[in-house]
């Protein structure tokens, strides 16, 4: 008898407020946002439905006074510097930024007025988004995510699924957040793996077209659990990536429900419908004035685990 695989979800639940239902905005002018993604909306409809249900709830209707400038990369995360420049010549009144830290740097590369909002960045201060989570400055706001600390409870939950691990790996892309950090987070990661008994393997890559020898190798290598880092090249390949750790019996845990629905064993990050709600009300208060440097970013606390 076949058994079908049936995703367990597991959600840490914060204590939030919800906004209150914002007034309908005038009709006689349309507000124009500039998403600057990772992929098409079709990539993740729950998510892009939930966002602009948010707007609609506060007043901005597509068609009506709201129209969405989209520009996305696909495949080639290097192409975002471009695409932030294009949003920038369209005068859009906000750039929203949902592909992460590389995203929102390539946004205020090209416009220091343009208010720009973050769906997430694992280091905003530090890679100079802005001054502070608590008066971030400048034309850059929204949510902040915990990159490292997230990392390292990934590599513990994979290790205690597996039991005992001898050996787990670390796989990782030098267009993901990470290099830029790479020292102090394989540094953590080691430690983590230590405590634990385990010896840490670095793999990277910079083209999927190298996954096949790259999982191959951590086979040979007898690599008894993956923890995978999430730069764009691996989201929008995540059906490859866990057809990958299937095929070589490799435990893999990831980030993003998109992991899971493609059969990957277990992933454990955020709830991103959260945080696109909260983004929309970023943009809400924009649209009718604030000042992005004056609204705090908010730390991500909601939190979801999938287990297939």
């Amino acid at each position: 008898m076949s058994h079908q695989r049936r995703p367990i979800v597991i959600s840490a639940l914060a204590l939030l407020t919800t906004p209150g239902i914002a007034m309908p905005q005038p009709t006689g002018r349309v507000y124009r946002i500039g998403v600057l993604a990772l992929a098409a909306p079709s990539a993740n409809a729950t998510l892009w439905n939930a966002f602009v249900a948010e707007l609609a709830r506060r007043g901005y209707d597509q068609g009506r006074n709201l129209a969405f400038e989209w520009r996305y990369p696909g495949k080639d995360a290097r192409s975002l510097d471009v695409l932030a420049a294009e949003l920038v010549a369209l005068r859009v009144d906000v750039i929203f930024t949902t592909s992460g830290t590389p995203g929102t740097l390539a946004a205020k590369k090209a416009t220091t007025a343009i208010p720009i909002v973050m769906l997430s960045a694992a280091e905003p201060v530090r890679d100079g988004l802005v001054a502070s989570l608590a008066r971030p400055g400048g034309n850059v706001t929204g949510n902040a995510i915990l990159g490292l600390e997230l990392l390292v409870k990934r590599l513990q939950l994979i290790a205690e699924a597996v039991g005992q691990p001898a050996r787990i790996a670390y796989l990782g892309s030098s267009r993901s957040l990470s290099m830029r950090h790479f020292a102090e987070y394989q540094t953590a990661l080691a430690a983590a793996a230590q405590t634990i008994g385990a010896q840490l393997q670095i793999e990277h890559v910079d083209s999927v077209d190298r996954l096949d020898s790259v999982f191959e190798g951590m086979v040979q290598k007898r690599v008894d659990a993956l923890v995978l880092d999430n730069p764009a090249i691996f989201y929008v390949n995540s059906k490859q990536i866990a057809g990958l750790a299937t095929q070589h019996r490799l435990p893999t845990i990831a980030e993003g429900r998109a992991f899971a629905e493609a059969g990957l064993l277990m992933t454990d990050g955020l709830d991103y419908v959260d945080l696109i709600l909260k983004a929309a009300s970023y943009i809400d208060r924009i649209l009718k004035g604030a000042n992005p440097g004056d609204l705090p970013v908010e730390q991500a606390s909601k939190f979801e685990m999938i287990v297939n």
